[in-house]
């Protein structure tokens, strides 16, 4: 369990937590001290024979220092659990499914909001040149159509006709001859009838770039196939989804000076499962 959206019920999490606390033996004494109660009433929380209430759980989130987004979900298990009627319990547990599965996207996980209209983004998403483009003139040193053709290895009326686009849509001006970027960063989701266009595009553009055979020490690709049990694969598109989640505040943050392609694919196999 690599978080407390791994843990079935709040009981569950609670005693991982404890197990795997790197505080003292007296770890337990110290959260009863926490969240105010004896240390034995945590012992039957743990046993299933008690069950906190709403401040003891905010104490306990606080304790083992929870984001807000982990305490409410902790909390979220907590009601469930202590729902008192099957209709309560259903209730709760609708949140709670649509919660994982909002995490299971990362354009909900970090509230990203795409900046295009649907009919935008079929221009947008038509090749892997328009995104290029819109990403090299970022670069300080690339924001010219002849430097921009050159890096992308484009010819200069493809490089013109997509500049003229981006400036159509709002994405780029002109100023003094150059080209500056009005909004530096997109998200194409899940939810849009284009996304795998987009991710095919660069998926085509990846295959291409690795046909040249002219791989170096500064590139990096990775494919295997690999029989997985069904729990540890949603531990590691949890790990997957939180760290392209940081990668990507990093990388939105950081100067522009190269442009670098992301792709990264992680499913199951079998048809049936599509």
């Amino acid at each position: 369990m690599s978080s407390v959206f791994g843990a079935k019920t709040y009981v569950e999490f609670i005693s991982h937590c404890i197990a795997t606390s790197l505080k003292s033996r007296g770890s337990i004494k110290a959260l009863a001290e926490r969240i105010q109660c004896h240390p034995t009433f945590i012992s039957q929380v743990v046993r299933h024979k008690a069950h906190f209430n709403h401040e003891q759980a905010v104490r306990f989130c606080s304790y083992y220092q929870l984001t807000e987004d982990e305490a409410e979900f902790f909390i979220d298990l907590l009601n469930h659990d202590r729902a008192g009627t099957p209709e309560a319990k259903k209730h709760f547990q609708k949140i709670i499914d649509r919660k994982l599965l909002d995490r299971k996207s990362l354009q909900k996980r970090a509230k990203i909001v795409s900046a295009l209209r649907a009919e935008q983004e079929v221009r947008y998403l038509a090749s892997w040149v328009p995104c290029a483009v819109h990403a090299a003139i970022q670069i300080p040193d690339y924001n010219s159509p002849e430097k921009v053709a050159r890096t992308l290895g484009l010819d200069i009326n493809l490089t013109l006709e997509t500049l003229s686009t981006l400036q159509q849509l709002g994405l780029i001006e002109e100023e003094k001859g150059r080209w500056v970027a009005t909004q530096e960063s997109l998200h194409i989701g899940k939810d849009s009838p284009l996304s795998s266009t987009y991710h095919t595009n660069w998926r085509l553009k990846t295959a291409s770039r690795l046909g040249e055979k002219r791989r170096t020490l500064r590139q990096t690709h990775f494919s295997s196939v690999y029989a997985i049990t069904n729990a540890l694969a949603e531990e590691i598109r949890e790990i997957i989804i939180q760290n392209l989640q940081e990668i990507r505040g990093r990388m939105v943050a950081a100067p522009s000076e190269e442009l670098h392609v992301l792709c990264l694919d992680f499913y199951p196999l079998a048809h049936t499962d599509f």
